[in-house]
């Protein structure tokens, strides 16, 4: 029931963003409107036993879509690699020849030419660790892996976006090195990412 309201909500979304367009280009808007479509979270369906959102950093809730479209921005290509929202209103102002410079790490979201940050910083204050409900929980996905950790024990959760991209097999006992190097990469990296 749960996954068909989820589909159900996702069409009604859909349906509304057409009729946005629809309106778009009865007003003959179309070419000179950027359009930004994206979310602040995914879902979980029991990917990890749970639902809805909020509570973990797992793939399924930290993905999230993000299409950019209009003047300006390269028809049809895909940036490749970690892309974070907290680049989207610097990438939106930089659109309309304005600039957030508190926002910006002179990072945009344009594809070819331009920088992409390569991570993307989670967290979630009401977290549940190993039965523990409401944590803090950090994460941070950068080089094609996905480090979570709980602040106040240090433990860790660390996963291969690639090779294990369901994210079922944590290597943090195996490989502690590369879990507190991305510990350390998340204290240096700007805050005003995505949280939950």
């Amino acid at each position: 029931w749960m996954e068909n309201a989820y589909d159900a909500s996702v069409a009604s979304g859909d349906a509304a963003l057409g009729e946005v367009m629809a309106l778009l280009a009865e007003l003959g808007l179309t070419d000179n409107t950027v359009i930004a479509f994206t979310s602040d979270h995914g879902e979980e369906l029991m990917d990890h036993g749970m639902l809805a959102h909020g509570h973990t950093l797992y793939g399924e809730l930290v993905r999230a879509p993000l299409v950019l479209a209009g003047p300006g921005i390269p028809r049809g290509q895909r940036v490749s690699g970690t892309v974070s929202n907290r680049h989207l209103a610097p990438t939106l102002a930089h659109l309309a020849s304005a600039e957030l410079a508190a926002l910006s790490e002179g990072v945009l979201l344009l594809g070819e030419g331009h920088a992409t940050p390569g991570s993307a910083i989670t967290q979630t204050m009401r977290g549940t660790w190993n039965g523990a409900k409401c944590q803090a929980l950090y994460g941070l996905v950068k080089d094609e892996l996905s480090f979570q950790w709980r602040p106040e024990t240090a433990e860790g959760r660390l996963f291969d976006t690639v090779g294990d991209g369901g994210e079922q097999h944590d290597t943090a006992a195996a490989q502690p090195d590369r879990g507190r190097n991305l510990q350390r990469a998340r204290r240096r990296t700007p805050l005003g990412g995505q949280r939950h």
